[in-house]
């Protein structure tokens, strides 16, 4: 698993290339944000997620960003907080399909029941800001969707994106899940 992380990390910052103007298909290159929420009932799953996308080359964007998060999935359904990076590659025009691949690393800020361990090794057993040893996970995220473009050579670029999402995490099979989501991307803020 860290073999793939540390190969997506790498990508992502060979592929971080700026455009020139006119190469994206539309309109000049441009970074902004997005903001997404997202869901699912099998497991009971849902996430919030705001960051920067940059749109690095023709149909080549780079994500990076926080996610709020609870699924039964993963950490007992204890709340996480998350670092999203990935890519997707879509022509930003019109309604257009995407795919894309992401890393999430996230961990729990929440402290779970007493267990009667010292789990942060310090001789002490289940102190008040003690965390678990099993606070977080990682995941591998392959996605796909689809994207609404609006303003492609006037005005500032903007999409609504649908998209499902399937977490591969470091916990185990059992702990993989989908993730539906829908979201606003807004170039050029």
């Amino acid at each position: 698993m860290r073999t793939v992380l540390s190969a997506a990390v790498c990508a992502l910052a060979v592929l971080n290339v700026p455009v020139k103007a006119g190469e994206a298909g539309g309109f000049e290159t441009r970074d902004g944000g997005y903001v997404e929420v997202g869901g699912t009932t099998d497991p009971s799953s849902l996430a919030f997620s705001v960051g920067y996308m940059a749109h690095i080359r023709s149909s080549l964007f780079a994500h990076a960003g926080l996610q709020l998060a609870r699924s039964e999935a993963v950490v007992d359904n204890r709340k996480t907080c998350g670092l999203s990076l990935g890519s997707r590659i879509c022509k930003p025009r019109g309604l257009a399909p995407f795919v894309g691949l992401g890393v999430l690393f996230a961990w729990t800020p929440e402290q779970e029941d007493p267990d009667g361990l010292d789990n942060d090794g310090d001789g002490i057993v289940d102190e008040s800001d003690e965390w678990p040893s099993d606070d977080g996970y990682m995941a591998l995220c392959p996605e796909f969707g689809l994207q609404l473009w609006r303003g492609e050579a006037e005005g500032d670029p903007a999409a609504l994106s649908l998209s499902a999402r399937y977490n591969i995490t470091d916990q185990g099979s059992d702990s993989n899940y989908w993730l539906f989501s829908l979201g606003f991307v807004f170039l050029n803020w």
